[in-house]
């Protein structure tokens, strides 16, 4: 491999997902590679509002356990043993509120380090506007938001040289021939085990 060409990581929601709650050590390492200029990272703007959906759902259950135990707790202050148990409920109930404004900080800093080090693919009027057209077109099956991601992804390979590797784990939407062979068209490879995308990535940088 020349050594001068650029190896660009494309991720997308669940690299996204997974690098910021630490799910996968493979995505962890891979990022380790972007931090020391090895590697680009490049993910699409819509991931980035993706991820705060994830964490928009994940802290509704936490709020809503929240309040039930807080309603709970009301309804138990009769006798003095319901008190004091009243009151435990109440303080986990704030325990539970005050980690959901946490983990907001938390991903709040998170996303601004992946937009620091990161190409982020500008979500356009005309991503968009392709990327409706092809939730009608049968042959790709893609409901919203992975046509925009997807939609992203091809707007960035037709226009960069250089290796491009997408690392893409949602196999149901994307694992099909279409994808796969506009994909090959590009010049672009497309894995779904972050475990190859390593070894790949390994192979290229001669690690």
């Amino acid at each position: 491999m020349d050594s001068n060409q650029i190896i660009y990581l494309i991720g997308e929601t669940n690299f996204v997902v997974d690098l910021g709650y630490q799910q996968d050590k493979n995505v962890a390492y891979l990022f380790d590679l972007v931090l020391a200029g090895r590697i680009k990272l490049v993910v699409p703007e819509i991931s980035l509002h993706e991820m705060w959906s994830v964490f928009t759902k994940k802290s509704k259950r936490r709020l809503e356990l929240s309040i039930a135990l807080k309603e709970e707790a009301n309804q138990m202050k009769r006798s003095e043993h319901g008190h004091i148990l009243s009151e435990q409920m109440k303080n986990i109930g704030k325990l539970i509120e005050e980690s959901v404004n946490k983990d907001k900080e938390i991903i709040d800093g998170f996303i601004q380090s992946i937009k620091d080090v990161s190409v982020i693919i500008p979500y356009t009027t005309e991503i968009h506007k392709n990327a409706f057209l092809m939730t009608l077109n049968g042959l790709y099956g893609l409901p919203e938001p992975d046509a925009s991601i997807y939609e992203s992804i091809n707007a960035f390979v037709k226009e960069n040289k250089g290796v491009r590797i997408h690392l893409n784990k949602n196999t149901k939407d994307f694992d099909k021939d279409i994808i796969h062979k506009e994909m090959n068209e590009f010049g672009a490879e497309l894995y779904f085990d972050s475990g190859k995308v390593v070894k790949k990535i390994n192979e290229l940088i001669g690690q």
